[in-house]
């Protein structure tokens, strides 16, 4: 890459030399992707596992462009939310989901900015002693229902939305959140966890 200066108001740009743009040079996110991917793909557990997407409505997007330390507060949210569902639906509150996270924020500044969740989830949960429990059901609302409240909480917490915005984003039938898990994989196969 080459380093762009303004000699007018001094900003600076990279110019990625494969693909002449000024963002983050695709050629290079697709080699981190992949090998990301197949380091997943040789720890993960040989159990069953779903793709999960977590998103969020787009009336607090705005609050994770302006301020990025908020995205490890979504991370950790939607999370807990797994895992706190899990062990409801387990009935247990030792059990450990194994999850392969990572945030995107597909879009640029602006209207389409929209930051989401992507995580290889396994199919149930680790009790202490390593043993695997497997879900018999996935409930994705109640799962939904989890994230949505944890993180408006969350954010009301750090002062980020007020009480009442909160209670009235609470009120919304149709909330925004989505919660897509439609997608299983086996974790045994190799080839198929790195895709």
């Amino acid at each position: 890459f080459s380093r762009l200066r303004c000699s007018t108001c001094h900003a600076e740009f990279l110019l990625a030399f494969s693909c002449q743009t000024r963002n983050f040079c695709p050629s290079c996110q697709n080699k981190r992707a992949a090998l990301v991917a197949e380091k997943i793909a040789e720890i993960v557990a040989p159990v069953r596992h779903r793709h999960m997407t977590l998103t969020i409505p787009r009336a607090i997007r705005r609050l994770f462009e302006r301020d990025r330390e908020l995205l490890s507060l979504l991370s950790r949210t939607a999370y807990d939310a797994i895992r706190g569902t899990f062990a409801a639906l387990l009935d247990r509150d030792d059990v450990v989901p194994g999850v392969a996270a990572s945030i995107q924020t597909f879009g640029s500044y602006g209207a389409n900015f929209h930051p989401h969740w992507h995580a290889l989830v396994t199919d149930g949960a680790f009790a202490p002693d390593g043993t695997f429990l497997p879900l018999a059901d996935l409930n994705t609302d109640l799962l939904e229902e989890a994230f949505r409240r944890l993180l408006l909480e969350r954010l009301q917490r750090a002062e980020r939305l007020s009480e009442e915005f909160r209670d009235q984003l609470l009120s919304w039938v149709h909330s925004g959140f989505s919660v897509h898990a439609a997608q299983v994989v086996d974790g045994a196969d190799a080839a198929e966890v790195e895709r």
